[in-house]
């Protein structure tokens, strides 16, 4: 089967609805943080953009899990109370709940495990950078979008018309190099730098599966592949038993712990499930 292009990438993506407006403004939200002379009303304008995303941030906002002593009635008061990293947490929130509740069909993957791949990694990445004291909302986002590039995949299969499912006793990955030429993580760097997201953002994404071959290797990257393979092994919070995470030799470079890591296991396990709750899957 011929590679599919950038054109093939991006077009495939078109076809899903709502999927093009909240990752425009998560984008838009990067650059106004990195901007030391932006304010809050910079950010409440490129939300108001997405009237979906609105409303999803003002009734997360006014959930349980954050209440105050009154209701949040406006983005300002939103962003005041809550404040801009954790605006851009409810931001990728509302990306995972738009984009990764579908079924993938030639993954023989359902609406609720693919979003719970996004989930549970977006999870366990916020508690290694609270750990290793980073930037929560960065790694968040990772954690969000890195499974990204299968709903690309699926979508140019799909308008092939194309029967293909994936072997589960194959390795993803090779299984789809070998129908494609490419992998997911490929098809997810082309999309994000599409819509333009950070480099840092893209680049992590593009080597996620592999951080051996990227010299000097970034915190960041290795906490995603690592926080990918661990997930993997539990199902995503899915199993009774959830093993502990293993203690790299990188992790003890950083002076972490194994009791440090068995604390991560809770706080994560304890994340997704607030991040189901905010979403409406309970």
């Amino acid at each position: 089967m011929a590679r599919p292009t950038e054109d093939d990438l991006l077009t495939a993506v078109a076809k899903t609805e709502s999927l093009h407006a909240c990752a425009e403004v998560l984008s838009k939200a990067f650059e106004i943080l990195r901007d030391p002379d932006a304010n809050q009303l910079d950010l409440v304008d490129v939300i108001r953009t997405d009237t979906a995303l609105t409303s999803d941030i003002m009734r997360i906002s006014n959930s349980a899990f954050y209440g105050g002593h009154s209701e949040i009635s406006s983005l300002e008061d939103a962003i005041h109370r809550l404040g801009f990293r954790e605006v851009m947490k409810l931001i990728s929130i509302s990306l995972s709940r738009q984009v990764f509740n579908r079924n993938l069909r030639a993954y023989g993957i359902s609406a609720i495990d693919f979003w719970s791949e996004c989930a549970s990694v977006a999870s366990t990445m916020e508690c290694l950078a609270d750990l290793l004291d980073e930037d929560r909302s960065y790694f968040f986002t990772l954690g969000v979008v890195h499974p990204i590039g299968k709903l690309v995949l699926d979508q140019v299969l799909e308008s092939r018309g194309e029967s293909l499912l994936w072997e589960k006793d194959m390795p993803l990955a090779y299984w789809e190099r070998e129908i494609l030429g490419l992998d997911y993580t490929e098809a997810g760097y082309t999309l994000l730098r599409s819509w333009h997201f950070p480099e840092k953002i893209e680049q992590v994404v593009r080597n996620q599966l592999h951080p051996e071959r990227v010299p000097e290797a970034c915190v960041a990257l290795k906490c995603l592949n690592y926080s990918i393979r661990w997930c993997e092994r539990h199902r995503y919070f899915g199993l009774a038993g959830i093993e502990k995470p293993p203690l790299e030799p990188w992790l003890t470079d950083l002076e972490i712990t194994q009791a440090d890591l068995e604390d991560l296991k809770a706080e994560a396990a304890e994340v997704f499930l607030q991040m189901k709750h905010l979403v409406g899957l309970h």
